[in-house]
């Protein structure tokens, strides 16, 4: 009697750890093939992909740009070109800075990231703006007209770099403030807005990527060098705005205020992810897709069956081409 009671503890006893075995998961039975093959596929129209086989989990990924398996694991990518883009509009010019920059930008390879005014002044800058031809062009009014002006600078040799850009608003303190506007006259420095910057990239497989909130993508932060006032420069998600009001305290001294990006990486890139198309809980026999531009294509699909301990996983590919 006693033996048959031990005989039966272990029999419970083996059928519970072979119940939490961890490499107790099924192998994946699992194919792909696509409906109506011999139709050709058209960019627009749904294409179909029918499964064999019923895995815990599968996860798609379509081959385009941003999706494609094969570049799961990839962190940064060659680039083909890299440009920085902007326009600068300024107002109420005074005429004692008529044919004067008073908007400057600058490129650091060794800015540490200090935003104050000595972290800024420990770093080299490199100036990228001014009048010539390959600069980006910023205004130097000849009048008190409005000016605005946009160019394009070439970044290629900073392509596989880490930098800083920076804008700095530097008005000279002028011999006297006029007591109000008029006559080409302004009691305030003119007001500079930094509009439409855009850093451009190429990928050397031809995806192209801009990078243009100048609050979120460029994370630029104020450093005030020299100005009493400080509410009326900003950071919004499309422009920089430097614009200081009236201060009869101008003809004392400069108004210098800097706009410094966060650390930019342009051949950086996030790894492509795949879409979760089926869990657990639904049985999935065919998924639909429609692919947009034409092209040569190859779809993955990765199925996976797993418990908490263990998984088994298969990956399938097939290739093919969307016409227009």
């Amino acid at each position: 009697m006693k033996g048959s009671k031990l005989y039966i503890v272990f029999i419970m006893v083996t059928m519970f750890l072979t119940g939490c075995n961890p490499d107790n998961v099924d192998n994946v039975t699992f194919d792909v093939s696509i409906a109506d093959c011999t139709n050709q596929i058209h960019t627009g129209r749904e294409v179909t992909f029918l499964f064999e086989g019923n895995p815990d989990y599968i996860t798609f990924y379509s081959g385009e740009n941003g999706n494609s398996y094969a570049n799961k694991d990839r962190t940064t990518v060659t680039l083909n070109s890299l440009t920085l883009e902007a326009s600068f509009k300024q107002q109420y010019t005074d005429k004692e800075y008529y044919n004067k920059e008073l908007i400057h930008v600058y490129i650091s390879e060794d800015f540490s990231g200090n935003y104050t005014v000595e972290g800024i002044k420990n770093s080299h800058w490199t100036k990228i703006s001014g009048q010539e031809a390959g600069q980006l062009i910023v205004p130097a009014p000849p009048t008190s007209s409005s000016v605005t002006t946009e160019s394009t600078y070439n970044l290629a040799k900073y392509a596989d770099k880490n930098f800083y850009v920076a804008f700095e608003y530097n008005a000279p303190k002028r011999e006297e403030v006029p007591e109000s506007d008029g006559n080409g006259k302004y009691v305030q420095a003119p007001r500079i807005d930094v509009q439409s910057l855009v850093l451009k990239k190429e990928t050397a497989d031809g995806q192209q990527v801009a990078m243009s909130n100048t609050a979120t993508d460029w994370g630029f932060q104020i450093v005030y060098e020299n100005s009493e006032q400080k509410g009326s420069y900003l950071v919004n998600d499309e422009s920089l705005l430097f614009q200081p009001q009236k201060n009869l305290e101008h003809n004392d001294d400069d108004i210098i205020v800097w706009m410094v990006s966060q650390n930019l990486v342009p051949n950086s890139v996030s790894p492509d992810r795949g879409t979760a198309i089926k869990g657990t809980d639904v049985a999935l026999s065919s998924y639909t897709y429609t692919y947009s531009q034409p092209g040569v294509y190859t779809a993955t699909f990765i199925a996976t069956n797993a418990n908490m301990w263990n998984s088994k996983q298969t990956i399938k590919e097939i290739t093919f081409t969307v016409s227009e």
